[in-house]
This record gives C-alpha cells, structure tokens and sequence, in this order.
C-alpha cells in the first residue's frame, strides 16, 4: 500500500511510518520543517517534489501537533 504520513518526523508519526515500513509498505513522509526524525525508507516530500501528485494514497494519516514542555 502507499501510505501518506503528513507529521511523519513527529512522535506519532515517525512511529506509524516505521510499522508500516517494517511491513513493506510504501510510506511518503509530508514535513514542514525537521526531517531528522523521519525514519528511514520514507520518500520524504515537500512542495517540490516531482510526480507526487500522480501518487494514489491507501491510506492518509495526518499527525500534526505543536507542543511545548513547560515547568509552572
């Protein structure tokens, strides 16, 4: 399956994509910024990436989030 991860560097998403890397499927990571995080095997995507939109999804998980710890 192709699987499309928006937030693939974050916690939830990195997780998702490397289960379903470890299961063959093909994941494309979708970042904004920080792609350390994104695991490896993803095809990682941003607005310049030729051919993506000729790409059918299975499935689409959108993780996105902005979080910060903070002490009170």
């Amino acid at each position: 399956m192709n699987i499309a991860i928006v937030g693939a560097n974050g916690f939830v998403g990195a997780r998702l994509a490397r289960t379903y890397i470890a299961g063959g499927h093909a994941v494309w990571a979708f970042c904004r910024s920080r792609r350390d995080n994104v695991p490896e095997g993803c095809v990682v995507v941003s607005a310049a990436v030729p051919g993506v939109t000729q790409v059918v999804f299975d499935v689409v998980y959108v993780s996105i989030g902005n979080y910060a710890l903070t002490e009170e």
